[in-house]
């Protein structure tokens, strides 16, 4: 358990796991930016026919 511990506070370790939460929180603003876009172009219908 202590590997573990120490393997946390490595700053690499750190600088990885910090980067790779920014970038899902930016993926997941992204996609729901889009659904708000669909949803305002469609006006809340999801069955929109030509």
């Amino acid at each position: 358990m202590s590997g573990s511990i120490q393997l946390l506070r490595n700053r690499f370790v750190q600088a990885v796991m910090i980067s790779t939460l920014c970038s899902q929180l930016g993926i997941w603003i992204r996609n729901f930016a889009v659904l708000l876009y669909v949803m305002k172009v469609t006006n809340g219908d999801s069955l929109l026919y030509p």
